[in-house]
């Protein structure tokens, strides 16, 4: 019987890796991170993320050999008068830094499939940004821009999605190090 167990636990700890569980899940970003009011958090799986792209399967197919263990997002909105903003929060984990490494580059070569048109802008100076995106907004006369940032802290992507009235680059940087600050990896 003992060795039986033993079989067992291999094949429970074989299938664990196999699966590519990854590490935990983040902690949610908290309700007070960013300005405005806090929507719900939403756990995101890799089915929910890989919806970001055109190509899904691409996407899916990276997250999983990232070991993409899970992640959390919250909306942040905010409204002065006229003056409307949004802010889209999340941290998603990986199994280790390289991991978190491949799915960065792949958003940065793919932010049109996120935020549209886009061009890149210089990154803000916050340790392990990797990139600050804009988007088009010269379709439509009522469009807003967007902005995207996102960066690594060790095995965790973090990314910012920030569009409204009287939105700029030192906004989103300021916004970026609040949201820095308070995710506890």
């Amino acid at each position: 019987m003992p060795a039986r167990s033993a079989i067992v636990g291999m094949v429970i700890a074989l299938s664990a890796v196999a699966c590519g569980s990854g590490g935990d899940p983040p902690s949610p970003v908290a309700a007070d991170a960013l300005p405005g009011e806090a929507g719900d958090v939403v756990e995101l799986d890799t089915t929910f993320v890989a919806g970001d792209a055109i190509d899904f399967a691409e996407l899916e197919g990276i997250l999983e050999d990232a070991g993409f263990a899970g992640g959390t997002q919250r909306v942040f909105a905010q409204s002065q008068g006229a003056r409307q903003q949004r802010s889209l929060a999340r941290v998603l984990a990986f199994a280790d830094a390289d991991g978190a490494q491949a799915y960065l580059d792949w958003l940065e070569e793919h932010v049109d499939e996120v935020i549209g048109t886009a061009e890149l802008l210089d990154p803000p100076d916050l340790p392990g940004v990797a990139f600050l995106a804009l988007s088009d907004s010269d379709c439509c006369p009522k469009a807003t821009r967007v902005y995207l940032v996102a960066w690594r802290r060790d095995s965790s992507v973090l990314t910012l999605e920030v569009g409204g009235d009287g939105v700029d680059e030192d906004l989103v940087a300021e916004l970026a190090r609040d949201l820095d600050g308070a995710v506890t990896l």
